[in-house]
């Protein structure tokens, strides 16, 4: 299912992203590493 971005499950997301990045394609990339992530609002919706 395909739904609008909720906060409540920003973490569940931060984790499917660092999963894929990291398990799935080898990068080894931190959370620390992609501030970007921690507030995805700003980076991702508003200035979308």
């Amino acid at each position: 299912m395909i739904t609008v971005y909720d906060r409540r499950y920003k973490e569940e997301i931060i984790n499917l992203i660092l999963h894929v990045q990291n398990h799935e394609n080898h990068l080894n990339i931190k959370i620390e590493e992609q501030p970007d992530l921690l507030d995805i609002e700003t980076h991702y919706l508003h200035n979308a």
